[in-house]
């Protein structure tokens, strides 16, 4: 565990922190981040901040803001009605006056494929087919 640590850190991020990273980054950059990549931000932050590390730092996104239309639209402070998730796109493409991946936005229009959901306790008996 000692030798891990030499090469290894680790940081985390809690859901406010993550929302004012988004935010933040959107008002000073002007980029999108999605609430994965939010994190990834806040702790590459910190950890440069506690270690005093100069060396530059490659943070990939890992998706797009888009796919988290409820989450960045709270953290932007853009007031949507509702939950809809076609209706928090929109309002995201609005206020950012970015627009949605079309991969994304396709999905809005395709049926619905699955509809049901199992209890956690119920899990086992549904994969192996007792239910």
């Amino acid at each position: 565990l000692e030798q891990i640590h030499e090469s290894f850190t680790g940081y985390f991020c809690s859901e406010t922190e993550t929302a004012e990273t988004i935010k933040t980054t959107f008002d000073e950059l002007g980029y999108l981040v999605d609430p994965h990549t939010a994190v990834g931000l806040f702790c590459a932050k910190k950890y440069i901040e506690e270690s005093g590390d100069t060396r530059k730092i490659v943070l990939a996104s890992t998706a797009s803001a888009f796919k988290f239309p409820g989450d960045v639209c709270r953290s932007l402070e853009i007031e949507v009605d509702g939950d809809d998730p076609a209706a928090l796109i929109a309002a995201l493409e609005e206020a950012t006056n970015e627009q949605a991946p079309a991969q994304l936005t396709r999905t809005l229009t395709l049926p619905v494929r699955f509809d049901r959901s199992v209890d956690k306790e119920d899990m086992a008996k549904f994969v192996f087919g007792d239910i």
